[in-house]
């Protein structure tokens, strides 16, 4: 078995470290006491197999959601209703076999008084901002899996991948087309506190239109394709008060070339990181905390510019029912690339105002402090951020705060309401996020 090899760059000591957490977890698998048991035994007659489709689990999930956007420099406000159906089916298990559909469908309600990034809505004298929720309709999920192997699961097809905190690897939730992802992936459990995940992927399914991002004849398309790209993901949770993570995320895109807006997001990457979280309590207070460092290298056809540094460290204490946290999160920059995290899980970081959804080349460090309570069966929280270059620049991009409150009705029903408003810093010497912009949503929510 070989290595993976950057045959422009000769970093292939560097690049063997990806294979290390995939042959750890194949020793421990090889030399456990339920070797004997391995091979799949099939112990479900064939007479079961309609009990074990039919007598699956269904789900429903429809969200419908009002979203109004003022941006300064487009004279026209955005206001749209966007409903997204969800429905999915997921099988028994037979003889270790068991199967996953769910379809789902988004519409606008009304005139579509916005730009969904492809319904026309950018043309002279119809300048709308963006809400990036196209209408159409997909199968987001549709797998088989199989987890007739001890303290194994393996599924093959489209599915939702969500590592950690979505930083790195997500599915993009807080829109209405969810992210998912083709491929095969492999969890193990076999040790204890131990979990093992890995991901070979050919496509991702995105929740938004991307130009030329894949087939130069299609003028757009939600399909991006990839070569062979790689996740490894290993953590143990040795006491509540730790948990240690650590990955290797190898990213290899099938168009390599810089698409715009996406630029440096659509580079060939690998980025190697580790993370140690933990909660404790200091009776009545509860406290948590977050560490974690990453580093992003190229790979396959990406430069050799392509190298940068991630951290982020979370402070975080609750009492009684008020909580509040502070953050630091920094995305290396040097004016020509910053550290990009292309399969992120969007509006949950740099935030909900979504001016930054792809780092600037200059770096970002984004420091916020969030506060919130929680009234009766309502959550509130306030968010407040401060954002700057990384480089050495030290160009300041503005500032945001953040209001949400959410609130479940009974068993299936939930609604929200949230404000965002980024002010530009206008003496930015880097020109980015130097549009001021606010936002607002009414959400309702209703889950099977």
């Amino acid at each position: 078995m070989g290595f993976i090899k950057d045959k422009r760059t000769n970093r292939s000591s560097f690049h063997r470290l990806a294979l290390i957490p995939a042959a750890a977890a194949i020793a421990v698998f090889c030399s456990s006491p339920a070797q004997a048991g391995l091979l799949p035994t099939f112990s479900d007659p064939i007479s079961s197999l309609p009990d074990a489709v039919i007598g699956g689990t269904p789900n429903l999930n429809v969200r419908v959601r009002y979203e109004t956007v003022n941006q300064h420099n487009l004279p026209d406000n955005a206001n749209g209703v966007i409903a997204r159906a969800r429905l999915g089916f997921t099988t028994k298990q037979w003889n270790g076999l068991f199967g996953k559909v769910e379809f789902q469908g988004i519409t606008d309600i009304g005139d579509d008084q916005f730009n969904s990034t492809e319904n026309g809505r950018v043309v002279p004298g119809n300048h709308y901002p963006t809400i990036a929720d196209p209408s159409g309709s997909n199968f987001d999920q549709l797998y088989i899996g199989y987890a007739g192997l001890p303290d194994t699961v393996i599924r093959y097809g489209r599915q939702r991948i969500v590592y950690d905190n979505a930083r790195f690897i997500g599915d993009v939730g807080w829109r209405q087309r969810m992210q998912t992802y083709d491929g095969v992936t492999l969890t193990g459990t076999w040790l204890p506190k131990l979990r093992f995940d890995y991901a070979y992927l050919t496509n991702i399914d995105s929740f938004q239109n991307i130009p030329n991002a894949t087939y130069p004849g299609d003028p757009t398309t939600k399909n991006v394709a990839l070569n062979a790209t790689q996740l490894f993901h290993l953590s143990y949770t040795a006491a509540h008060w730790l948990k240690l993570t650590g990955y290797t995320y190898l990213i290899n895109f099938a168009n390599d070339h810089v698409i715009p807006p996406l630029n440096f997001a659509r580079r060939d990457t690998a980025t190697y990181g580790g993370r140690v979280t933990g909660k404790f309590s200091l009776h009545p207070v509860k406290l948590n905390y977050l560490l974690e460092y990453a580093r992003q290298t190229g790979y396959a056809a990406s430069p050799s510019s392509v190298q940068a540094n991630y951290y982020a460290a979370e402070l975080g204490a609750s009492y009684w029912r008020l909580f509040g946290k502070l953050d630091y999160e920094v995305l290396g920059g040097d004016g020509h690339y910053a550290f990009q995290t292309p399969l992120y899980t969007g509006h949950a970081f740099q935030g909900d105002a979504d001016q930054f959804a792809f780092t600037p080349a200059a770096g970002m460090e984004d420091f916020y402090v969030t506060v919130g309570a929680k009234v009766e069966k309502a959550k509130l929280s306030a968010v407040w951020h401060n954002f700057n270059s990384n480089d050495s620049s030290s160009s300041r991009y503005g500032s945001e705060i953040d209001l949400k409150a959410t609130r479940p009705i009974n068993k299936i029903l939930s609604a929200g309401i949230g404000y965002a408003y980024y002010t530009a810093d206008h003496n930015n010497i880097s020109g980015e996020g130097m549009n001021n912009v606010s936002k607002g949503w009414l959400w309702l929510v209703l889950k099977i």
